[in-house]
């Protein structure tokens, strides 16, 4: 998966948390015929050009890279005869990755596909340019009007982002004591690069409704449905991490044109 998120781009990233989010509220049930349907070889090629179209990076990274690592895997494999058991989705792929490897335009190495891109380098400028904007508005209010403004834009500050990120915990149905400090965490986190609030309130939901193993036991079971993301503490400690995180995220994009009309009006 962390391949997969860096190999894509912005918008495609935007498209992979909406459709994650999508899924999770979806009150969308597959009924039996329609899973065993899925097995079908024409729909699930059906399938795999939709993912293709919608977003191509992941489908390279978690499909056609994947079947090229068990193509890999199965023909190094020691042994005369080789049992190999994979799922229906990448046969096809499987069988087009060895005539690949056979007329050499694949081969059995798969260190590159094993490694993780590095980050681009707007990935690494971002998360200093946020705090860097906040921290001149700040300075250049006070620049302008001295004291006065700062405890307006503060204000401002704190509970655009507090507000955001307490709310995305309380949809998440956090904790209460998450759901607090995620509130006091994130006018603090945002302006932090090395740490974000979904960090804070994904650790201590996790101290304070530590999973069990049964949640372990149903992890493949809960994530296909909305009440499983709740329900298992593994899952829900992801939805934290995930609703803080954007809540902060929306409130520091509110906060800063309202800083500007603040420091402005000075």
């Amino acid at each position: 998966m962390s391949r997969a998120w860096r190999a894509s781009g912005f918008f495609s990233k935007l498209k992979l948390i909406s459709a994650l989010f999508s899924f999770i509220f979806s009150n969308e049930k597959a009924s039996s015929e329609e899973i065993e349907n899925m097995k079908n070889t024409d729909v699930m090629q059906g399938m795999m050009s939709e993912l293709a179209g919608y977003l191509p990076s992941v489908k390279t990274v978690l499909i056609n890279e994947r079947d090229h690592y068990l193509t890999a895997k199965i023909l190094t494999a020691p042994g005369e005869k080789i049992l190999a058991v994979v799922g229906a989705a990448h046969v096809p792929g499987i069988i087009d990755a060895i005539f690949k490897i056979s007329e050499s335009k694949l081969t059995t190495d798969t260190s590159e596909i094993e490694a993780i891109p590095p980050k681009k380098l707007i990935g690494k400028a971002v998360p200093w340019i946020i705090p860097a904007i906040i921290i001149t508005l700040f300075a250049v209010g006070v620049a302008r009007s001295g004291t006065q403004k700062i405890l307006e834009m503060s204000t401002v500050w704190i509970l655009a982002n507090g507000i955001l990120a307490s709310l995305g915990a309380l949809i998440a149905l956090a904790h209460p004591l998450t759901i607090l400090v995620s509130f006091i965490a994130a006018p603090l986190t945002s302006l932090n690069p090395a740490i974000g609030v979904g960090m804070v309130s994904g650790l201590l939901e996790y101290l304070f409704r530590p999973p069990r193993v049964m949640d372990m036991e149903n992890l493949n079971t809960d994530i296909v449905t909305r009440r499983g993301w709740y329900r298992n503490r593994v899952t829900r400690v992801l939805l934290v991490f995930l609703l803080s995180s954007i809540g902060s995220s929306a409130g520091t994009f509110i906060a800063i044109p309202w800083l500007t009309r603040i420091m402005g009006g000075g």
